[in-house]
């Protein structure tokens, strides 16, 4: 029954299956946060991650998301930004990081790039694709992922890579294999990616490219230990989405197209899937798969 979410300003909970939620409190529990996760293996623990006001890494909750303690992976100004964590036991977590090109196209006031292609109003409660025109060079681009091993006291960076790319989305099955997923619209090696380990982040794998500017992907997720699908799309005339499956623990992939549903993010209950989308008119829509 309980959830949590994560935002711009704030991180709420709910222990009623989602009809109301209350203001999370403590020092991890403030926003700006990418992403929020709950515990594969501890009923009523949760993480969240991000770039925030008080911590560059995750606020860990394990009272159904009603209090958050942080934990710092970077610190302030680093090189790498935290955006997606992934928690498969109590102790063992992996944080992925990630920063692009700055855009000539400004920022409006109250807006925020939530990835290298899409931007948020905050204050307007807006989504729109952002339209590039990358200023700097692609050493721009920033990809890493962290982990830990002690629930946060102390981290190891187990993947770099400096100009080529950044990191969205990051999930694990269990402490030793774990899927990635990465992006650049610019640069050497334009196009969507998929890095997997299988020994505990010790060496990561690129096991799906999708080579060109305008292919994104943001969101994968295991459903078992041999099954995965990851979402994104393309910066195209209709906005396909790409919907990436492996059946054998990430090493190969196929792709369904679906038109008009960029996706955002993914997971399944029961079989069945369900994607958030944003379509050719910048909408927010959902897209299910059974």
């Amino acid at each position: 029954k309980s959830a949590v979410a994560s935002g711009m300003f704030t991180v709420v909970h709910s222990t009623d299956s989602g009809v109301s939620f209350t203001k999370s409190t403590g020092t991890g529990a403030e926003g700006p946060c990418q992403s929020a996760s709950a515990f594969r293996d501890t009923a009523g623990a949760f993480g969240i991650t991000g770039e925030a006001l008080l911590f560059n890494g995750v606020g860990v909750s394990t009272n159904d998301g009603s209090t958050f303690t942080a934990s710092s992976i970077w610190g302030e100004n680093s090189t790498y930004a935290a955006r997606y964590g992934t928690f498969p036991t109590s102790t063992t977590w992996y944080v992925s990081a990630g920063s692009w090109p700055e855009n000539n196209n400004k920022l409006q006031t109250g807006e925020v790039e939530l990835t290298q292609r899409i931007r948020v109003h905050a204050l307007k409660r807006q989504v729109r694709f952002n339209n590039p025109n990358r200023a700097a060079a692609p050493e721009g681009y920033v990809a890493g992922i962290a982990k830990t091993t002690d629930g946060g006291k102390t981290w190891t960076t187990v993947f770099s890579k400096m100009g080529e790319f950044y990191f969205n989305g990051i999930d694990c099955w269990d402490e030793n294999n774990c899927a990635a997923v990465g992006e650049a619209d610019s640069g050497s090696a334009p196009g969507a990616r998929i890095y997997v380990t299988s020994d505990g982040g010790k060496t990561w794998t690129r096991t799906m490219f999708n080579a060109g500017a305008a292919n994104s992907i943001m969101a994968v997720t295991y459903i078992s230990a041999t099954e995965l699908w990851a979402s994104g799309g393309a910066m195209v005339t209709g906005i396909p989405g790409h919907f990436h499956h492996s059946t054998d623990g990430g090493k190969t992939w196929t792709m369904d197209v679906v038109p008009g549903a960029y996706g955002t993010s993914l997971s399944f209950n029961n079989g069945r899937g369900y994607a958030t989308v944003m379509t050719p008119e910048q909408v927010c829509g959902l897209a299910t798969y059974a």
